[in-house]
């Protein structure tokens, strides 16, 4: 029984993540894409009105669904760090900076340049949750 439980919860962290991450494909590719078009612009103009439409590819709609795709992803990676403990993987406890990690990505956000360490950070306490997870997959024998 034990089993199944742990299966529908593997498939509901990866439907979570699959879609999570579907949502906030949009936003950084506006961000990567349209800011760096919007900054040409604004080089060659000169001007600064163009600052406004920073603030338009940055907000409304766009942030609803990063947010939305943000909170399913963090959702995914608590479920998938749940089921690592539950399972007894080695090490039990892989799974938790990954959750971890995503939990704290949304606040992290923000544009100011004074979080640029925290986000350095955060990514690479995601960074170790990936190595981890992946190592305790990895392992003969990993479950104990």
């Amino acid at each position: 029984m034990a089993g199944f439980i742990l299966l529908a919860l593997g498939f509901l962290a990866l439907l979570l993540c699959w879609i999570g991450a579907g949502l906030t494909l949009p936003f950084f590719g506006a961000e990567a894409f349209g800011l760096q078009v919007i900054g040409k612009a604004a080089l060659g103009q000169g001007g600064t009105e163009f600052l406004q439409q920073v603030s338009q590819v940055r907000g409304g709609p766009g942030l609803w669904l990063i947010g939305a795709g943000l909170l399913m992803v963090a959702a995914a990676t608590i479920l998938l760090a749940t089921a690592i403990w539950k399972a007894g993987l080695k090490p039990r406890w892989g799974g938790l900076p990954l959750a971890l990690g995503f939990v704290v990505y949304i606040p992290q956000l923000k544009g100011a340049p004074v979080f640029q360490p925290i986000r350095i950070v955060v990514a690479l306490v995601i960074t170790a949750g990936c190595v981890l997870v992946a190592l305790g997959m990895l392992k003969p024998g990993s479950r104990g």
